[in-house]
């Protein structure tokens, strides 16, 4: 997308550089990750039947689908259509926003981390046995995790690009999520603080371990890996709210999904989202006054 002029002389030029330089290296190294993994692959053949094994020897039943996964989707979607009606559809004020939003987490995450943390010690579960997580592999899996946002960022940006680019062209609502909209608008530090938490912490964490964590490996046994990969990508994508968002979503969950069946470690997929979120948040706050 061609950004006009008057919106770049808002920007001192070493910024512009900078932001130019820097979605350009992660363009290549995308690029680069993307490369990597195909010759990776294609010289060393993944064992999938290994892979879907392991994704499906996950302790994870009815019941502990009944008891998290399920309620908290419904939670979630209570909880939005809430906040949609009290608002009546408008962006509320930051201040009414920021409380509205950290309530929303207190109320979806806490519970979240109840459940989770009950079902643990109810099934004396580890978390290497429930989610493949281990201490002494927690650096190479974050390594793992960096590399996995390399390889979705250029499909994410280029799908991303041309569905804005449709969605626009059908005059279809394109403003950003509510948190970005949010971020822009922070003036408190506090403020920003608690947004990055949220979005680069908190979230990552525990919709990993639903969606992931559990979620996919059950559907997994009762399903193709492939039918649960692209069921629990369009729940993740939908319970959002937020069409412009949901095509880039899609294909992140995808890969969150993916990375987290070839390495067996939940580590994985949430430090992709995490850095997914990092990135976006500091885009958001860095060009927080050019409307594109």
């Amino acid at each position: 997308m061609d950004v006009p002029s008057s919106m770049l002389d808002k920007f001192p030029p070493e910024m512009v550089v900078a932001v130019c330089v820097v979605f350009s290296l992660l363009f290549f190294l995308g690029l680069g990750a993307d490369v990597f993994l195909v010759i990776h692959f294609v010289t060393h053949p993944p064992s999938v039947a290994q892979w879907t094994r392991r994704l499906r020897a996950r302790p994870w039943t009815w019941r502990e689908f009944i008891l998290v996964t399920l309620p908290l989707v419904i939670l979630h979607v209570v909880l939005a259509a809430f906040l949609y009606e009290s608002f009546g559809g408008e962006m509320p004020e930051p201040p009414v926003l920021l409380r509205a939003m950290v309530l929303t987490t207190l109320a979806l995450q806490g519970p979240a981390v109840l459940l989770v943390a009950y079902v643990l010690v109810r099934k004396r579960l580890t978390l290497t046995r429930a989610f493949g997580a281990r201490l002494k592999t927690l650096p190479v899996d974050a390594a793992k995790g960096a590399l996995s946002y390399l390889a979705v960022f250029l499909p994410i940006g280029i799908v991303g690009f041309v569905y804005m680019q449709l969605l626009q062209a059908l005059g279809c609502n394109t403003e950003a999520q509510d948190v970005i909209q949010l971020l822009q608008k922070a003036e408190s530090p506090a403020a920003i603080a608690v947004l990055g938490f949220i979005a680069v912490v908190a979230a990552p964490i525990v919709e990993e371990v639903v969606f992931r964590g559990i979620m996919l490996p059950f559907l997994a046994k009762h399903m193709s890996v492939g039918s649960a990969v692209l069921l629990v990508s369009f729940l993740f994508a939908v319970i959002h709210f937020h069409i412009p968002a949901f095509v880039p979503l899609f294909l992140l969950a995808i890969g969150l999904s993916l990375s987290y069946i070839a390495t067996g470690s939940l580590a994985v997929p949430i430090v992709t989202h995490a850095c997914f979120n990092a990135i976006s948040l500091t885009a958001a706050l860095v060009l927080k006054d050019v409307a594109i």
